[in-house]
């Protein structure tokens, strides 16, 4: 061995500004594949340690409604419950709609320093808390400072309507921006009152406490997260003594969000194999090309007495000293360009902004590095060293490789300058000149497939999105109840109806909460008042006709490891004593309505199936879905 280790010395004094260069561009290019997928981990955890840390509620109590017919529950009730770890209580106060933007506006504001303080803390991303003491500071979120581009310093004026049946004026709240933030609840793509959020103080519910009566919403950690939840709900049963009660878990409105994240991540996990393939393949050829290179003197060590095995070590050496300086540098560059992550909305959610270190990424990647490195050095290593036993030793250093296409071109009538052509594209060369033909077509071939594939998924999915009715959205618009007057759409169907450029109108209920069994979903409930049924599109069976009668998604009949002609145990969730058989006539693609209806995940009933599955008496409806005429603007 002490032969190998001068002749490494040598070739490293002789050789190390080629070496180190080599050894750079792996750890740039190893680097990258580092950090996109340090990346993509990062990215697609950043909502859960969100909520980790803010301490986002599990589960939201909703009190002191309008209507009388649900349980009313106060938040020292609700801790009384053994699954209850923490509660908060915060006003939600209605809100006079006035112009585009602001069907989703919300006005919170804490009962006391609990809530945003041991419960649903807001994550600063710019400016400072409001003082407690303060009446008109407050704070937005992020989505409501980007849909009326707010910043720290505006202020926004809100008409506020108060709960009662005397129907008071609306009370005008003047607020001062003092900072820009960010709440589990507050992500696109949730939907609905919530996502465009004003946080007022304490003191701005005391003052107007007798002025603004309105519903609270208590917020609560459960003991064991969402594991809690089946029995928090018998709990508030017990405390509701009959009357249905509105509790919901907040992993519900997770599920998109989250979604979306994961598609973030997983668009990062695809950069981070392209470049770590694009990457070995051209570290492959520039290896191949270092070992023909050192090779020349491969002839007169064996005629000096190294062996095979020691001319192959002395490679090995220079491929060792190369991974290892590629992993270090890959460390480094990773490390550095950690701050770009997460990417998109992740980024928001982020609690630890700036450098992360991911150990698991880093060692792994390290290693796997040195280990890629050593594999891509060993063949060709191997291969110099067995030319160097031939009779011809210089000329088998860069033996040429006549192409066959080339040769049955010059042998036909084809241009001299196409045979010539593939003649200097095909054979790699002699000697020190001789180039890997064969890995950098692979190369090329490589990444014309991966350009025609993405321009192919670039298509399809602009087909996609132009084709809703692909998605589950069988309608051009939709119409929501705003809260307020207790006959819901009721009032807009007849202006609907009359409308010369509407052809279908369907009416009933979006995002009715349903069990099926241990499956919490949305559902789907419209019946036509005009038209067809704009009900999603069934993909298998039919739409459902009858109120004992569903349609499910995919992802939901998996879970229910139903079928289509089966039944399925259905409760309208807190309002139904027993479950109800339904059977299952349809399977179909659900579009993103609410936070428990998606792509694959929903069900779909009549108005009437969720009217028999709360004998207490079930709200009015809620939406209105219409279809335009062809040519309407």
């Amino acid at each position: 061995m002490s032969a190998v280790w001068f002749r490494s010395r040598s070739d490293l004094r002789r050789s190390w500004r080629g070496w180190v260069g080599l050894g750079l561009l792996v750890g740039l290019i190893g680097g990258a594949v580092l950090a996109a997928s340090a990346g993509a981990r990062r990215t697609d955890s950043a909502y859960r340690r969100f909520a980790e840390a803010t301490k986002a509620a599990d589960a939201l109590v909703f009190s002191g409604a309008a209507d009388p017919t649900f349980a009313q529950f106060s938040a020292d009730q609700v801790a009384q419950l053994p699954e209850v770890a923490s509660v908060a209580e915060a006003a939600s106060y209605g809100i006079e709609r006035r112009g585009p933007g602001s069907a989703d506006l919300a006005l919170q504001a804490g009962i006391d320093e609990r809530y945003g303080g041991t419960v649903q803390r807001h994550q600063l991303l710019s400016g400072r808390q409001p003082r407690p003491d303060a009446v008109n500071e407050a704070l937005i979120s992020f989505t409501l400072a980007s849909l009326h581009h707010l910043k720290v310093g505006d202020t926004i004026t809100l008409s506020l309507t108060a709960a009662g049946d005397d129907n008071p004026p609306p009370v005008a709240a003047a607020f001062r921006v003092v900072g820009i933030e960010a709440t589990a609840g507050e992500f696109p793509p949730q939907r609905g009152t919530g996502t465009s959020t004003v946080v007022a103080t304490p003191a701005f519910y005391r003052a107007h406490a007798d002025t603004l009566p309105t519903p609270h919403a208590v917020a609560l950690r459960l003991h064991r997260g969402g594991k809690d939840f089946a029995s928090l709900q018998e709990g508030l049963k017990r405390l509701a003594d009959g009357k249905p009660i509105l509790v919901f878990p907040v992993s519900d409105q997770a599920v998109n969000v989250q979604r979306s994240f994961h598609l973030q991540a997983l668009a990062l996990w695809l950069l981070a194999g392209l470049l770590a393939f694009e990457g070995v393949l051209v570290i492959a050829q520039l290896l191949i090309r270092q070992a023909q290179l050192e090779s020349a003197e491969h002839p007169a060590l064996r005629a000096l007495g190294m062996s095979r095995g020691q001319l192959w070590t002395i490679g090995m050496t220079r491929a060792v000293f190369i991974g290892g300086l590629g992993a270090a540098a890959a460390v480094v560059v990773a490390a550095l360009l950690s701050p770009l992550a997460p990417v998109g909305l992740a980024r928001v959610a982020e609690p630890h902004p700036g450098f992360a270190l991911d150990l698991l990424v880093l060692v792994v990647g390290a290693l796997g590095t040195v280990v890629l490195v050593l594999a891509a050095a060993a063949g060709p290593s191997w291969r110099t060293v067995s030319t160097a036993s031939s009779r011809s030793r210089t000329a088998s250093a860069g033996q040429n490789r006549p192409s066959a296409l080339a040769g049955v071109l010059s042998r036909t009538a084809a241009p001299i300058p196409v045979a010539a052509g593939v003649r200097l594209a095909l054979e790699p060369g002699r000697g020190r000149t001789a180039v890997p033909v064969r890995s950098t077509i692979a190369g090329a071939v490589i990444g014309i497939v991966a350009l025609a594939a993405a321009l192919t998924f670039g298509a399809s999915l602009s087909h996609l999105l132009t084709t809703p009715r692909l998605y589950g959205v069988n309608w051009d618009g939709q119409i929501a109840y705003d809260g307020e007057g207790g006959d819901g759409v009721r009032p807009a169907v007849s202006a609907v109806l009359q409308d010369p450029d509407v052809s279908d109108v369907s009416v009933g209920y979006l995002g009715a909460p349903i069990a099926l069994g241990s499956v919490r979903v949305n559902g789907i409930a419209v019946a036509p008042e005009q038209g067809a049924s704009l009900q999603p599109v069934p993909i298998e069976g039919r739409l459902p006709s009858e109120p004992d009668e569903v349609m499910l998604g995919t992802r939901t009949m998996a879970a229910l490891h139903a079928h289509v002609g089966g039944t399925v145990g259905a409760i309208a969730v807190d309002a139904t004593p027993d479950p109800l058989a339904l059977r299952v006539v349809g399977r179909a693609v659900f579009p993103t309505v609410s936070d428990g209806v998606g792509l694959g995940r929903g069900v779909a009933l009549t108005p009437d199936g969720v009217r028999r599955l709360i004998p207490s008496g079930a709200p009015p409806p809620d939406a209105i879905l219409v279809r335009f005429r062809g040519g309407a603007d």
